[in-house]
């Protein structure tokens, strides 16, 4: 009993927090992909991957399975293990199928909870973080754009389990 209470006053001080919250639009980051690597990224480009790259990867059912769980922890932008693995085989898609598309867009969101602008970076930081894993990877880094959206906009306080899915990167294949 006494721990439903304490949920409940939990669930309702959020309720408060974020009705009281402003109700700003959110900046949008854009770091688009370059036409060189940067320095610190190991040097690649589509030549040297070494594959044809003729495979579709909008056909892709594993690039589309593996792109739909790449989700974070409250607060943070750090890769899990199973980001990582999931990151992995995105990358291992990407590189058969490199001719195949333009860009790659990784777009960061994050949660509704806490201030708009911490909101904002949170997202930036999860994009940044799948693109540089990505280039580590070997995918080269004009392939890769990385934009923030900051928090998912809705109308009332999602669940925990909606606030953990909107933690996470969308991948789209830009043309």
């Amino acid at each position: 009993m006494r721990r439903c209470k304490a949920l409940s006053l939990l669930a309702l001080s959020v309720w408060i927090l974020n009705a009281c919250a402003t109700k700003e639009e959110p900046r949008e980051y854009y770091r688009p992909a370059t036409d060189s690597a940067s320095a610190n990224a190991p040097k690649s480009s589509v030549a040297a991957l070494g594959k044809t790259g003729d495979e579709d990867l909008s056909r892709s059912t594993k690039f589309t399975a593996l792109s739909q769980n790449i989700r974070f922890d409250p607060k943070s932008t750090a890769l899990s293990a199973s980001n990582r693995r999931a990151l992995d085989g995105i990358a291992d898609e990407m590189k058969k199928s490199i001719n195949s598309f333009k860009t790659v867009r990784v777009t960061g969101f994050s949660d509704a909870i806490g201030d708009s602008s911490e909101n904002q970076d949170i997202s930036e930081q999860r994009a940044l973080a799948v693109q540089d894993y990505l280039v580590k990877k070997g995918i080269p880094e004009e392939k890769i754009e990385a934009i923030g959206m900051g928090a998912v906009q809705s109308d009332m306080m999602g669940s925990e389990s909606q606030q953990a899915r909107d933690r996470r990167v969308d991948f789209e294949i830009v043309e």
